[in-house]
């Protein structure tokens, strides 16, 4: 504690109880004692652990004085030089001091004194010598190093509130259009591993209310203060569909809270979501008694939310499990059909507005077909400025009236009318940048057909599979599914059928056919076999099984007959 106490030769006083010092103290100045007032003072000890002798002192006395011209002697039982103990002149209190002290620096100027109504102007008074002074003073503070906690806490908190604002003003990444909440396969494992109990870990920050009202005003600095900034609001408020009344600015602040307290982070995935591709859930619904508050609100991926709906965990797990049972073709197929149909009507939108239609020809619009053509012929009704709908019968209130779609080809035939485009023969140049535009579109598109031929001959060599080596318990529950899938629909040919298994009847001829030996065959004269038959599934037979059943002479035969193609 001594090495931090200053002397009293260059200390700067404050008011007449209160000195600051700047240098390291001695003698008495280091012995602080408590004097019954909200300061500390010195005590009135006479014995100096430091006694500076001034210069010149003959050798052998045992009185002298020290460098501040104060009477010292040597102290006999000791041996050590100390302040004169005489009673002689009794020694200023420490309160009579600071106070002589004071007025002393009053009188040179360097104690400010306190503004009156005739104080200098403000542009004067920061201007003054005082003033400076006193900057020159603060400039000179110097800040106490911070413990490595410290320094750690006050780093994370400010770096942490700047990265929560870039969440929750960085844009969304989740896109528009068809697919733009489609789950990908590595998502349908993380949802079903989350299922499963595997949760992430989901921090609780202390966030203050400074904290959030520092998170505002930055939010207010980016986006403004006037509609942009209430809109902001007015949607914050509302996530996670509260009950009616309660998407208020003050369900909007704590919204803003949950989520710094949270790092945004998903209770699904444990990854940080960017505000506007969040959704605040209820991990209890508000529909079974769940409250609207911070206790019960999770942050989850809009694209998981959508999918959950309003289905169970086990109803959400059996979806999961068959969109993964599924070819990864599938989900490839529908990534492509979307991207065509979600890009394909900007891209031309944009061509045309920057290029016109020169580079179009009659045969262009008139051969256009498929999902490609179609939002070609609709980007440039668009641009055209030509209407795809019929017009309605005008309203009572005076506004035009709606129509219909016309359709495609009388749109085509509304284009060349309006655009009267030469034919390709007569182009002096084609439009390559459309041209490439088409190609890009249509090679898509090709991808996704050739994906949907590969998918189906999947399908049938998976079911091929599952009929090879059926036991009879197989067949069994085959039949079983097929009648108690049928009973909600009131019934269908499918609970007629016979499934025949080591020449074992295990059900009834389908209707169409009647039961001959261990077989069935076509009935004579009977109306032509439901359409309910041309199910490639078991426990329907096609007319290629019925027929082959019909000319079965042995166990072998038989099977060989419910194993034979379902072409009819």
């Amino acid at each position: 504690m001594i090495d931090k106490v200053f002397k009293p030769e260059d200390w700067g006083i404050a008011n007449k109880n209160e000195w600051v010092a700047d240098e390291l103290l001695f003698g008495e100045a280091t012995m602080p004692a408590l004097e019954g007032r909200d300061m500390v003072g010195f005590s009135e000890i006479t014995t100096d652990f430091a006694v500076k002798l001034a210069p010149g002192k003959p050798p052998g006395v045992k009185q002298w004085k020290d460098v501040n011209n104060r009477p010292v002697e040597l102290s006999p039982g000791s041996n050590m030089w100390r302040l004169s103990q005489s009673k002689t002149q009794s020694q200023p209190s420490t309160q009579e001091r600071m106070s002589k002290a004071f007025d002393r620096e009053t009188a040179k100027g360097n104690i400010p004194q306190k503004r009156t109504d005739s104080a200098p102007s403000a542009q004067e008074e920061i201007n003054s010598d005082s003033v400076k002074q006193q900057t020159e003073e603060l400039s000179k503070r110097k800040q106490e190093k911070l413990t490595p906690e410290q320094e750690q806490r006050e780093f994370n908190k400010k770096e942490y509130l700047k990265t929560m604002i870039g969440a929750i003003l960085a844009d969304p990444t989740s896109g528009k259009g068809a697919g733009k909440y489609d789950l990908s396969r590595d998502d349908m494992q993380t949802y079903l591993s989350y299922l499963d109990g595997n949760k992430p870990t989901i921090p609780s920050h202390d966030i203050s209310e400074e904290d959030v009202d520092q998170v505002v005003d930055q939010i207010k600095q980016v986006i403004g203060k006037g509609p942009a900034y209430a809109k902001f609001i007015a949607r914050v408020g509302k996530k996670g569909d509260p009950p009616k009344g309660m998407a208020n600015v003050g369900r909007a602040r704590a919204v803003i809270q949950h989520y710094l307290s949270t790092g945004g982070i998903s209770s699904i995935t444990g990854e940080r979501i960017p505000f506007t591709d969040s959704q605040l859930d209820h991990r209890v619904s508000l529909g079974n008694g769940g409250v609207d508050g911070a206790d019960n609100w999770e942050w989850v991926e809009a694209r998981f939310n959508q999918f959950k709906q309003a289905f169970t965990d086990d109803i959400v797990k059996s979806k999961l499990q068959e969109r993964l049972s599924k070819s990864p073709l599938e989900e490839r197929k529908k990534a492509l059909e979307n991207e065509v149909k979600n890009t394909s009507r900007d891209r031309y939108r944009e061509h045309f507005k920057a290029n016109g239609f020169g580079g179009v020809a009659v045969e262009d619009i008139a051969n256009a077909s498929g999902p490609v053509g179609e939002q070609f012929i609709k980007a440039m009704a668009e641009v055209a400025g030509v209407s795809r709908y019929e017009e309605g019968a005008q309203r009572a209130s005076g506004r035009a009236g709606g129509g219909q779609f016309i359709g495609y080809p009388a749109l085509k035939q509304k284009l060349i009318s309006t655009l009267q485009p030469l034919k390709k023969a007569q182009l002096s140049q084609i439009d390559s940048q459309l041209s490439a535009i088409t190609s890009d579109l249509g090679s898509k598109t090709d991808e996704a057909k050739q994906l949907g031929s590969q998918i189906r001959k999947e399908r049938a060599k998976a079911r091929r599979a599952s009929k090879a080596n059926l036991s009879e318990a197989d067949y069994m529950e085959i039949l079983r599914a097929k009648r108690a899938a049928s009973a909600p629909r009131g019934g269908t040919n499918y609970a007629d059928s016979t499934v025949f298994y080591k020449g074992k009847a295990l059900g009834r001829c389908p209707a169409g056919t009647t039961r001959s030996g261990k077989t069935c065959v076509p009935g004579a004269g009977t109306a032509p076999m439901a359409p309910g038959y041309k199910t490639p599934d078991l426990g329907g037979l096609s007319r290629a099984q019925v027929q082959a059943l019909s000319k079965a002479r042995s166990t072998e035969d038989i099977i060989k007959a419910h194993k034979k193609s379902n072409k009819q």
